[in-house]
């Protein structure tokens, strides 16, 4: 019985506590002993002894498995990693720069059932629910804590009410709760703005994997995999930032996700104005709407900026033009950062909300682009305000075409350009950039082929150089037209996107003959010495070779303004 009961403890704690082998029966050890004094039992003398040399620990369960010290690094798995980017980008680089008028200023919250169509189960539960104010100070993410299991939610408001701080308040929370417990789905911040930009609309599965991979640089196969398995909690933001005539189709694309996803759980923000006025609605389990601040809200928080901010409300009780903007937290916000500390000469009286608006954004910009050169006196712009204002505003509108929310660079492509300079520019110049690096690689590849003098393979740089440039520049000429052409040609029986590819593919190979034609002359002068009876065809394999591969890649780097537009292309 007292070894059974010694192993017990020695068990647990060795390989649930972490202690070392010998610190482990030491333990057994002594709670054994602890128990024979307790119950007056006789004394035993053959409980487990290690010999142990104490210069050193003895090795721990860990160690046993194979499994690295706490103290070396760990190698990051996936879903760490992708936490951490969420986290990053989102809380650290939204969020917690966000300033938070909720802190102050507690925002009215109501239940909003008529807007979502629950599912039957659902609907039983919450039939006897209507639409009611919530208790003061309950949050999004309170209401969204206390669904069941497969939580969805549709939070809606005016703009500028807090919806995505509310959705970026779930997704620090869900990123805390997701650290401590890998059983809970990961939290990932998406735009839904994107998928609407897309020429052919996916199946929001698809565009999911597509989002993910482009933004948080995953692999296409581990986000597929995080996707098919139903471990994200999808927080999509901008359902309102979709085009007008592609909101119905992208909420029957979510409820299709849903119905063959049960398990995934999704919070959506809109607009309730543009909600309301589509006809489908999500099939979700909750929806609540962020109520517009009322006067005695407004009120409350001029009174508690106190002199910052006694200048704008001065101003608020005589001008029209700025009591019709301060309707929503974000304005609130913009107010506090661009008429913070000012004077009432400073702010002038507008006579249109117009006005206003743009004295009070020009004021908001000028103040973010100054506060880099107040915190440091060393601070020397790049730009001047003129210069970081027109790149601003060409961002915003290139991004507005694109239906893009979140910039990143890679994802700047030749077709932003303006003008058709600029364009031609670009053409120009990245086929030239094509021409030298695959006519510096042709040289690597034939030149030891047909010959073996050093001399001689340095003098063919030239010679492929002048012909893959050539060859590059001509695949823009090519490809102005001849797809069009040779897919008229190919019979429709033929799949569509086969057809695609051999409209493509053969104005690429032209170009790359155009490469051995040019470059095959040139090389037999220079090494015809060294070719003896060999003549031509040691020159013609290596070359039909790099030319394939020349036409190949002017095929891939095809830009999309000269590809086919025939209507069934």
């Amino acid at each position: 019985m007292f070894f059974k009961e010694a192993f017990k403890i020695f068990l647990d704690s060795f390989s649930t506590t972490g202690l070392s082998l010998y610190r482990s029966v030491q333990k057994a050890r002594l709670e054994i002993q602890e128990y024979i004094s307790e119950n007056d039992l006789p004394r035993v003398s053959w409980l487990p002894v290690i010999h142990h040399n104490l210069a050193k620990e003895s090795i721990t369960w860990e160690q046993l498995r194979g499994i690295q010290d706490i103290f070396i690094p760990q190698k990051i798995t996936p879903r760490e990693s992708l936490l951490d980017k969420v986290e990053e980008f989102w809380i650290e680089g939204v969020f917690d720069k966000s300033l938070d008028i909720e802190e102050t200023i507690e925002l009215g919250l109501s239940e909003y059932f008529d807007a979502v169509n629950n599912s039957s189960s659902i609907q039983e539960e919450n039939y006897n629910h209507e639409n009611r104010d919530l208790p003061e100070g309950t949050r999004a993410i309170d209401v969204f804590g206390e669904l069941d299991n497969k939580r969805t939610m549709l939070i809606l408001g005016e703009a500028g009410s807090g919806k995505t701080i509310a959705l970026l308040e779930i997704a620090r929370e869900s990123i805390s709760d997701a650290k401590q417990d890998t059983s809970l789905p990961i939290p990932v911040v998406l735009n839904l703005s994107s998928w609407a930009g897309e020429k052919q609309q996916k199946p929001l599965a698809d565009w999911l994997v597509q989002e993910l991979n482009r933004i948080y640089q995953f692999t296409e196969k581990q986000c597929k995999s995080w996707v098919e398995n139903q471990q994200l909690l999808l927080l999509l933001d901008g359902l309102d930032e979709v085009k007008e005539t592609k909101r119905e189709a992208c909420i029957i694309a979510i409820n299709q996700f849903l119905r063959e996803n049960e398990r995934t759980e999704m919070v959506v923000c809109c607009r309730i104005k543009d909600y309301n006025n589509i006809s489908e609605k999500l099939q979700f389990q909750s929806a609540v709407f962020y109520k517009p601040l009322t006067p005695e809200q407004i009120e409350r928080y001029f009174h508690d900026a106190e002199e910052e901010l006694s200048a704008v409300n001065e101003l608020r009780k005589n001008e029209k033009a700025i009591q019709k903007l301060l309707k929503s937290p974000l304005i609130l916000n913009i107010v506090t950062v661009a008429y913070k500390n000012k004077h009432e000469e400073e702010l002038s009286h507008k006579n249109s909300k117009e006005e206003r608006r743009y004295h009070l954004y020009d004021n908001y910009i000028h103040r973010r682009l100054e506060e880099e050169k107040e915190q440091s006196s060393d601070y020397e712009p790049s730009y001047s305000k003129e210069q970081s204002l027109h790149w601003l505003n060409w961002l915003a509108q290139k991004m507005t075409n694109k239906s893009q929310q979140v910039l990143l660079i890679e994802q700047i492509q030749p077709d932003w350009l303006q003008t058709t300079t600029q364009k031609w520019m670009y053409l120009i110049g990245s086929r030239l950039i094509l021409g030298l690096v695959v006519g510096l690689i042709g040289v690597l590849h034939f030149g030891t082929l047909v010959t073996d003098n050093l001399q001689e393979q340095l003098s063919l740089v030239i010679p492929s150089i002048i012909a893959a440039v050539a060859s590059s520049l001509s695949s823009l000429v090519l490809f102005s037209f001849m797809p069009r052409i040779i897919f008229k040609f190919i019979p429709r029986r033929i799949p569509r996107h086969i057809s695609r590819h051999i409209s493509r593919f053969i104005p690429g190979v032209i170009s790359g003959l155009l490469y051995v034609i040019i470059a095959a002359p040139l090389v037999y002068a220079i090494v015809e010495n060294d070719l003896g009876n060999k003549k031509w065809r040691e020159i013609l394999s290596p070359l039909l070779i790099d030319g394939v591969a020349m036409g190949y890649s002017s095929k891939l780097n095809t830009p999309e303004e000269n590809r086919p537009k025939n209507k069934n292309y």
